[in-house]
């Protein structure tokens, strides 16, 4: 009789056994096209940063032509070692007059009424706040009202925060 009650308990192990390493495969077949998926996110989100620079280069030297601001031209992407390279890009402004300048191009993720507008400033380090240049891809018939309702605050506020995002630029750049 006690052998016949061990037997049962080692049947029970051996079920119990099965289930948690069938549970274990399954669980491990998840996780590694969890990760999978994550890898592919991660690296297309790599590949994908250099055409998103030139992109965003390419709007502020729009809105340099659209405002008539020749001043400037758009060099090299410059980088932050800020959490706020999130919400901006800066890029070295290249002088067509004159021939030493420390000037950046900054496109900014600005919160306005009517949503997030890219807001595109120059700042030149011997001045104490960045000029502002204009919107990039706004509509037009929302552009009177984002600048009326944005100028006073939002424009002034980036204007004297973006001396301080550029200081945090990473060194060699």
């Amino acid at each position: 009789m006690l052998n016949q009650e061990f037997d049962d308990y080692s049947q029970l192990d051996s079920e119990k056994k099965t289930f948690y390493i069938n549970m274990s495969i399954k669980a491990g077949i998840f996780c590694g096209i969890l990760a999978v998926f994550f890898a592919i996110l991660v690296v297309f989100s790599l590949l994908g940063r250099k055409s998103w620079r030139v992109g965003l280069g390419n709007e502020i030297e729009r809105v340099f032509e659209e405002t008539s601001y020749s001043e400037y031209s758009v060099g090299e992407y410059v980088k932050l070692n800020s959490i706020m390279s999130v919400n901006c890009a800066v890029y070295r402004a290249l002088p067509f007059t004159k021939k030493d300048s420390d000037a950046y191009a900054v496109i900014v993720r600005t919160p306005t009424l009517f949503g997030p507008v890219a807001a595109v400033y120059v700042y030149e380090t011997k001045r104490p706040d960045a000029t502002f240049i204009g919107f990039a891809q706004i509509n037009e018939r929302l552009e009177g009202s984002v600048k009326n309702a944005s100028l006073n605050s939002q424009v002034r506020y980036w204007a004297g925060k973006i001396p301080e995002i550029i200081a945090t630029k990473k060194e060699g750049n």
